[in-house]
């Protein structure tokens, strides 16, 4: 007989979750029932639970936040993915050389996590922040979906928050095959977009913003279709290109974390697009050269370096 998740290890799961969601507010007993779906009593017994551990602090007004406890287990969490350090030495180098915002993210199960970030010295402006999460779900997170098998691909698409009819699906797939053979993914600069990354930045100062929270759920269900309608990037110098990324690959030949640059504002200079392709990838490289990965693809044409 196969086994099942533990349904009370969800509900812990749930209720953590959901304050990491919220680091900067306190939040009541039914404040976190309502946001979790839990009954009111079963909330109160995990946080009796959590709260020993230090992995919950209560206020004296019956208030909740994640407690201290949980610093370590999250430093504990990054110091055993050996890419993370590799990636935060990229960043910068990465910085110097584009002049753009720089960023790695790796996927942790539905969500892609941002587990680095690097920016100009002397600019202020944050878009996002560590440990900033984004639906992985189409249209995000291609880059890390490079030569992955075909069941991690089927997985995302079946995430998408709208219906796809199979055309859909396969122009989806196209693109990936598409972004495979070039080495890098190029995301447009649409409209949707753009909101979608001004909300996310927004959700970046302001984590507790329940109404950013909804129209950053909002948009993904919108963006697929407006950034299907412009189809695949084609090298056109004239398009509006507002981030580019790769993959860092494993020692399997399949993503463990992706690298990359955007703009701000949102359009990167259409003269330099493959310029800053050549130095993502190379970025990429050597992070999957020395965590002893493979990437597939090692023969595929780079962009040529503008000198």
């Amino acid at each position: 007989m196969a086994l099942e998740p533990s349904a009370p290890a969800h509900r812990v799961v749930d209720v953590i979750s959901y304050l990491a969601a919220h680091p900067t507010v306190e939040l009541s007993v039914s404040d976190i029932a309502r946001g979790t779906g839990l009954n009111r009593t079963t909330c109160q017994s995990i946080l009796l639970s959590l709260e020993p551990r230090g992995w919950v602090q209560r206020r004296s007004d019956l208030r909740y936040a994640l407690g201290a406890g949980m610093i370590p287990l999250g430093e504990a969490a990054l110091a055993g993915l050996q890419v993370v350090d590799e990636l935060r030495a990229e960043l910068d180098t990465l910085v110097a050389a584009v002049g753009l915002e720089a960023l790695a993210s790796v996927v942790s199960g539905d969500e892609i996590v941002v587990v680095a970030h690097a920016r100009l010295a002397g600019v202020l402006s944050q878009t996002v922040r560590l440990g900033q999460t984004i639906p992985f779900v189409p249209p995000f997170g291609i880059a890390h979906l490079l030569h992955a098998p075909d069941g991690t691909i089927d997985a995302w698409l079946d995430r998408a928050r709208v219906k796809f009819e199979p055309d859909e699906r396969r122009a989806y797939r196209e693109s990936i095959r598409l972004a495979e053979d070039r080495g890098y993914v190029v995301v447009l600069d649409v409209e949707a977009r753009r909101r979608f990354e001004q909300t996310v930045s927004e959700l970046a100062d302001r984590p507790a913003s329940h109404a950013a929270r909804r129209r950053r759920d909002e948009l993904v269900a919108r963006l697929h279709r407006e950034e299907r309608s412009f189809g695949p990037w084609t090298g056109s110098e004239s398009a509006e290109v507002s981030q580019i990324s790769a993959a860092v690959y494993g020692h399997d030949g399949h993503p463990v974390a992706a690298i990359g640059v955007h703009a701000q504002p949102h359009q990167i200079d259409p003269s330099r697009i493959s310029e800053h392709a050549t130095s993502v990838l190379e970025a990429a490289d050597r992070v999957t050269a020395r965590i002893h990965g493979r990437n597939p693809a090692m023969s595929v044409r780079r962009p040529t370096r503008h000198v």
